[in-house]
């Protein structure tokens, strides 16, 4: 494989010990870029070091989410995600 060694240098998996936030992992079964078991190998070392993280593998999904009937899934686990782990900025004003 070309560039094999700069390739692996920068693999997240590598990285792992500097997540300090939740993460949240979603991903195609059928990524041919990205397979879904790099995705459960950087949510068990996560899990195994202490650190929050979510994920979902959709099955049927390449790399990116092309069915129509999948699309809104992902952004309402994105939100879901961000409600739960984010807190609201403290702009000053008074909305609720």
């Amino acid at each position: 494989m070309k560039d094999k060694a700069r390739l692996q240098e920068r693999s997240p998996i590598n990285f792992i010990d500097q997540i300090k936030a939740p993460l949240l992992l979603l991903a195609g079964g059928n990524d041919p870029r990205c397979p879904k078991t790099e995705t459960e190998q950087v949510v068990q070392a996560i899990k195994k070091r202490g650190g929050v993280v979510e994920s979902k593998i959709y099955d049927n999904e390449g790399h990116g989410f092309a069915k129509i009937e999948i699309r809104l899934t992902p952004l309402h686990r994105v939100a879901e995600f961000l409600k739960k782990y984010a807190e609201p900025a403290k702009c000053g004003c008074n909305i609720e």
